[in-house]
Order: C-alpha cells, then sequence, then structure tokens
C-alpha cells in the first residue's frame, strides 16, 4: 500500500467519524483499538493491521465495498497540491480548551510524513502538559504573542517570529497576549532522529 493511500484512508476515516460525531475514544471503543492507533492512522503515521482497518470500519458503519468505492486508487504523484480553507480538518475537541489545531495537510515524502498545521490559541490558553514528538517542529507567530517552554528554557514569540526545535525536548505553550493567537506549525517524521 503507497504512502498516498495510507493518507486518503487516515483522511477519509477522520472524516467518517466526524460526520457521526464520534470522538477518537468513541471510535476506538467502538472498533476494540486503542485511541492513539485511530489516531495514528488517521495522520497516515502508520499502515493498520488488516484486522484492525476491518474493525473501525464496521464501526463506522460502512462495508469495506462502500469505504473503498471513492477512494482514488490512481493518485498522480503531482508536485503541487492545493487545498482550500474550507477543506482544512478542525480537530479542537481532541486538544485542550482554548487550542483550535486545523490540520491542512499531513503528506509522506521520502524521508518520513509532514504535518502542516495552523493553530489557534484563545486569549489565556495554556498547554501545561510537556507535549513531545519524534519530529522536528517549525513555529511560526502569524497573530498575538505566545511563550514555547521547551525544557526549562522559555521563548517568548511575537508576529513574525519563528522557532525550530526538536520535538522531543517537548513543548509547553501559553498564549501571553490580550487576543486570540495564531501559529503555522510543520512538523517532519524523519524515518530515524539524530
Amino acid at each position: 500500500m503507497g504512502d498516498e493511500m495510507i493518507i486518503r484512508i487516515g483522511n477519509k476515516i477522520r472524516e467518517k467519524r466526524r460526520a457521526r460525531g464520534l470522538t477518537l475514544q468513541e471510535l476506538a471503543d467502538k472498533a476494540e483499538v486503542s485511541k492513539g492507533l485511530i489516531s495514528q492512522i488517521e495522520n497516515g503515521r502508520i499502515v493498520p493491521s488488516l484486522p484492525a482497518l476491518i474493525s473501525i470500519i464496521h464501526s463506522l458503519h460502512f462495508s469495506l465495498e462502500e469505504f473503498f468505492s471513492n477512494v482514488d486508487h490512481s493518485y498522480n504523484a503531482s508536485r503541487v497540491l492545493i487545498r482550500r480553507r474550507e477543506d482544512y480538518g478542525l480537530s479542537g475537541t481532541d486538544h485542550p480548551q482554548g487550542f483550535f489545531y486545523r490540520q491542512i495537510l499531513t503528506r509522506h515524502i521520502k524521508e518520513g510524513p509532514v504535518e502542516i498545521t495552523l493553530l489557534e490559541l484563545q486569549r489565556g490558553a495554556q498547554l501545561t502538559a510537556n507535549l513531545k514528538k519524534d519530529a522536528f517542529e517549525y513555529t511560526y507567530t502569524l497573530k498575538g504573542t505566545i511563550e514555547c517552554r521547551l525544557g526549562n528554557d522559555r521563548h517568548m514569540l511575537h508576529e513574525g517570529d519563528s522557532l525550530f526545535f526538536d520535538g522531543r525536548l517537548g513543548r509547553r505553550s501559553f498564549n501571553m497576549g490580550m487576543e486570540n493567537a495564531l501559529v503555522h506549525m510543520v512538523c517532519f517524521f524523519p524515518k530515524e532522529m539524530e
């Protein structure tokens, strides 16, 4: 199964889950798999086992034939991708209060998946849990003022500031301004991190 097909399957599972009003945990419970597995499948990070995939599809009330009927098998490896604003996936229900992630694009390239996200932090929003990823992260502040804590270091980012770091350090984020903040994030998940 090609990387782009894995991403299309994950996107379709996310789309159908949201259309049915299910959280990640609710779908995981119905399919008798872990919430983490559903999240990784939806983000195109792993290839699920056939029994897990079948269980997830059936838990969404689809037959395999229905689910795969309009998944395009003839992907043309275009070098240009356009995603319209209305196609960005809002995933605010799976994140801390006041954090609204809009997934713009997840795509596999030869070296590993890349995830591009817009993050809106409402005024006063705080991510106090230390969020770690096996990825390199790039953050660009489009609007507002945020504080990123990487380990014991604090970094204030104002509009136009950017930050690149090893996601294994862990990140905590705080909206320090008097308005909502908007951040553009790019995560690169190489197959091996040095």
